[in-house]
C-alpha cells in the first residue's frame, strides 16, 4: 500500500520536514516506524548515474502531520546506475544500491528491501499527481522504480535539476553533467 503525499497544505510541508523542523504536531515518541520515503540526488554521467539515495523512516503519526518529530531514523546509501533501456523512459538506470550509514536499528539497516528490491530507475513522463507536487512542475520531468525481477514498474515521483534550487535555468531534459534530485510523490507503509 502506499499514502500518497498530498500537494494541498502538505507538499511543501514534506520538504519542510526533511530538511528543517517542519509542521508540528505531537507524536508518541513510543509510536512504532510506520512509514518510509525514499529519495535521491545524483549526478549523470555519459552512461552512468552516481550519488546519494535516503530512506527516511517516520513514525505511525506522520501521515497526518508530516512533523520531523515523528523522522525515526535514515538510511543513506550510495547510488551507482548503469544506462539501461526501458520502454517509455527518457534516460533509464540499473542500479546498485549500498549502504554507507545509518542511524536506524540493525533490522532496518539490513533489511534487503533497501538494497535488492528497487533493481532500475526511469525517467520519464511527469504524471499530472507529480505535476500538481513538483515546485518546479515545467521543469520537472517523472520518477519511475521498477521493482524486485524488473517487471513491476511504479510511477513514484518527479525529477529536476538542482540549478532551479540556486535560481539558474534547468537544462533542457535530461543531460549529462547535470545534478538531479528525485523526489517522491507518496510513502511507503511499512
Amino acid at each position: 500500500m502506499k499514502r500518497y503525499i498530498s500537494r494541498a497544505g502538505q507538499a511543501f510541508c514534506l520538504a519542510t520536514v526533511l530538511y528543517t523542523t517542519g509542521c508540528s504536531t505531537e507524536i508518541d515518541q513510543d509510536a512504532p516506524i510506520a512509514w518510509a520515503l525514499n529519495y535521491a540526488e545524483v549526478t549523470v554521467g555519459e552512461e552512468s548515474i552516481t550519488g546519494n539515495h535516503t530512506w527516511s523512516f517516520y513514525k505511525e503519526g506522520w501521515e497526518k502531520s508530516r512533523d520531523l518529530d515523528a523522522l525515526a531514523c535514515s538510511v543513506l546509501q550510495e547510488i551507482e546506475g548503469e544506462s539501461t533501456t526501458i520502454e517509455d523512459c527518457d534516460a533509464a538506470y540499473t542500479i546498485v544500491l549500498t549502504t554507507i550509514a545509518s542511524d536506524c536499528p540493525e533490522g532496518i539497516t539490513n533489511d534487503l528491501m533497501l538494497t535488492e528490491r528497487i533493481v532500475s530507475f526511469c525517467v520519464d513522463a511527469l504524471s499530472k499527481d507529480a505535476q500538481a507536487q513538483s515546485p518546479w512542475p515545467e521543469d520537472s520531468m517523472g520518477w519511475s522504480l521498477l521493482i524486485g525481477n524488473g517487471t513491476n514498474r511504479v510511477e513514484h515521483g518527479y525529477v529536476y535539476a538542482t540549478s532551479l534550487e540556486q535560481g539558474e535555468a534547468a537544462p533542457d531534459g535530461w543531460q549529462v553533467g547535470e545534478n538531479y534530485l528525485f523526489w517522491p510523490t507518496w510513502a511507503w507503509t511499512l
